[in-house]
């Protein structure tokens, strides 16, 4: 069988048959070639032209089509990919869209806020600022911080004090000083300065927020309220001595007139009515120094007598005679006591 086996299969009359399997489609020449039975030959023998017709999934057109629909199947793949790549970024682009359009906003609020917060900060007419504890720098001030600063070398010091920021991450809370120093007109200025933590996420400290308060005015309300305090006071102990003294020349009137009455009884009725009018003299004096001491002590005596309900009169004016630093020996000569 040529195209399949060149070389010819012997056998004899009694099986006169060749076998051939596994063929594939193509082209084929079937010879066949015989003997008598003195062994002779047929030269020229007999021929069959065979073809085998391939099935129609193994033809030209079949393979064709698997060749197509695999090209096909790979675009289809690849076009599906870039499909897919494009789907996905275009969601992603979106994403990344809004998220911007999330930050612009953000950002926005941000700034309206930083811009308010400015807005606020400048208004404030005393040194605001706020200190960053990284670096120990002033990150945000007002202008009044800076007009502060350049007026006075002292106050550039004062801003960093890390004494008064080591206090509040000590205590960990806000905290209070007060400065005083003479200005460019050589006027006294005083400011009481307040530092307020801002913590972290962590929780620590990160930044200090500084604040300026000019407390001039009230500081020069205390020192005039202070000076006025202590001139009436030593008015009003310049007064007790006074009174005291009065009340000692007239006790001593009063026990000169006791002696007269018991020598001359025909003078006791005029002499006993002017020893009443001076022990009334004597009882007005005490009473004068009671509405002395609580006009410039503010109802002193009723505070004391709310305190302390048990106290006597005498009692309460040996504590005002204490307020008012008299020594125990002026006190001692004012009741008496020995």
């Amino acid at each position: 069988l040529l195209n399949f086996n060149d070389e010819l299969v012997q056998t004899d009359y009694k099986n006169r048959t060749a076998t051939y399997t596994n063929l594939e489609p193509g082209e084929y020449i079937f010879i066949v070639n015989g003997a008598n039975e003195d062994g002779l030959w047929n030269k020229v023998g007999r021929s069959l032209y065979i073809k085998i017709i391939p099935p129609f999934w193994a033809t030209w057109w079949a393979y064709t089509l698997y060749t197509l629909f695999f090209i096909f199947s790979i675009l289809f793949y690849i076009q599906q990919k870039i499909n897919r790549t494009l789907k996905l970024a275009t969601k992603l682009q979106a994403m990344v869209d809004e998220k911007t359009m999330e930050l612009k906003e953000q950002n926005i609020e941000i700034q309206n806020q930083y811009d308010l917060i400015s807005g606020v900060i400048e208004a404030i007419s005393d040194p605001f600022y706020v200190i960053d504890l990284t670096d120990n720098k002033i990150i945000i001030e007002n202008k009044a911080t800076q007009d502060l600063t350049l007026k006075n070398k002292l106050i550039d010091d004062e801003k960093l004090n890390l004494n008064l920021i080591n206090e509040t991450l000590l205590e960990n809370q806000s905290v209070k000083k007060e400065l005083s120093f003479q200005n460019e007109q050589n006027k006294r200025v005083d400011f009481e300065i307040s530092a307020y933590p801002i913590w972290d996420q962590k929780g620590q400290i990160a930044k200090v927020i500084k604040y300026w308060k000019n407390i001039s005015e009230r500081k020069s309300l205390e020192r005039a309220t202070e000076l006025d305090l202590l001139f009436k006071t030593n008015s009003l102990k310049t007064k007790i001595l006074h009174a005291n003294h009065l009340k000692e020349e007239l006790q001593s009137v009063t026990r000169i007139l006791n002696m007269v009455i018991e020598k001359t009884p025909e003078t006791q009725t005029t002499l006993t009515k002017v020893n009443r009018n001076i022990n009334q003299l004597i009882s007005s004096e005490n009473g004068e120094f009671d509405l002395w001491y609580s006009e410039e002590h503010q109802d002193f005596f009723n505070k004391l007598k709310a305190i302390n309900p048990a106290l006597t009169k005498r009692e309460l004016q040996i504590c005002s005679m204490l307020k008012l630093n008299l020594n125990s020996k002026e006190i001692a000569q004012i009741f008496q006591l020995t």
